[in-house]
């Protein structure tokens, strides 16, 4: 909507009044201009990331240290392998519907991991078919021989269910997951007892909502003051606070998330490293259009996955993200 040309950007002394971009988590901020311009377009309301849940006592159970269990993809198989091993119906699990929207969001970690890159900072080339990316791309979908086939078409919701009934080891689920569940009066009593919380392998990936102001609103003085006075309420410390602890999110500013009570104990380290150290998508003009149509292959591949699990990764790379990738960078190039 900046590259259109139809929002109202902001100002710096708006953006002192707001708390400044220190105040923002430093993921969350990038999200606010375009590569290559400096002129916010946008505030960070709410953020977003994706975490790992698992079960304490099904690692123990499988001699597994919970501090290293996901440290890195190889560390991460392991786990999944020795979980596999003790005969579990879900040794971990994802969405596994046709087409899950939030796929890319979780393979980001470890193609950031990797040293990977989905485009280049302008915004003017396609990297996310480069050998460094496909390493991360590689990492991520081994994971997937470890899947039972039951979880073809299984939702998020219906993922968040089976790990609150106490059926899976491992979950990769947003940040809003373990509130949820452990607020779920049907959630398992072992659920509930050993029910631990750390990040991904890589780089952490964060999103989340952001507030924008019309550009029309600069015709008419008074409604353009209104809009600005309603970001500036929306983004206050005290409002930031009861509305993460209405609506279960994570608020974009690090003084917010201090004053949050959070369950289980490793919740909240987990999220703010991820927000303090995690990585945004790329700001450039045609993202959406990059992030949609990769989406898509990664999940044409994560269904042949689901479908052969010693399928080859190189081949189905070849197959569904390299001509996607090689179409965007045309498209990039007009």
């Amino acid at each position: 909507m900046g590259a259109m040309n139809t929002l109202r950007p902001f100002l710096p002394h708006e953006v002192n009044r707001m708390g400044g971009a220190g105040a923002f988590f430093p993921p969350a901020w990038s999200s606010t201009t375009l590569a290559g311009d400096d002129t916010v377009w946008s505030l960070p309301w709410t953020t977003y990331t994706y975490l790992i849940l698992f079960r304490r006592d099904r690692l123990e159970r499988a001699g597994v240290d919970a501090a290293a269990a996901f440290k890195t993809p190889a560390a991460m198989a392991e786990t999944l392998a020795r979980l596999q091993s003790l005969g579990m119906e879900f040794p971990w699990i994802i969405p596994g519907e046709a087409y899950y929207a939030d796929l890319i969001h979780i393979a980001a970690s470890f193609i950031w991991g990797a040293n990977g890159h989905f485009i280049s900072p302008d915004g003017k080339h396609i990297l996310v078919h480069q050998p460094a990316s496909l390493a991360g791309l590689a990492d991520f979908f081994e994971l997937y021989r470890y899947l039972p086939t039951k979880i073809k078409d299984l939702t998020y919701s219906q993922c968040t269910q089976l790990f609150a009934e106490g059926r899976v080891g491992v979950f990769i689920a947003g940040a809003e997951a373990p509130g949820a569940i452990l607020a779920s009066p049907d959630t398992a009593p072992a659920v509930r007892s050993y029910l631990q919380v750390t990040l991904p392998p890589g780089i952490p990936w964060v999103g989340g909502d952001n507030l924008v102001i019309w550009r029309h609103v600069r015709g008419d003085p008074q409604q353009e003051q209104a809009a600005l006075s309603l970001v500036n309420y929306l983004l206050d410390p005290e409002t930031q606070l009861a509305y993460s602890q209405a609506q279960n999110v994570l608020p974009a500013k690090a003084s917010v998330l201090a004053q949050l009570p959070m369950e289980p104990a490793s919740l909240k380290p987990a999220v703010e490293a991820a927000l303090s150290q995690g990585r945004a998508h790329s700001s450039t003009a045609l993202w959406r259009v990059v992030e949609f149509r990769i989406n898509q292959a990664l999940n044409e591949i994560a269904a042949e996955m689901l479908e052969n699990r010693a399928a080859d990764l190189n081949k189905l790379f070849e197959k569904h993200l390299i001509p996607v990738a090689q179409r965007l960078e045309l498209t990039l190039e007009q």
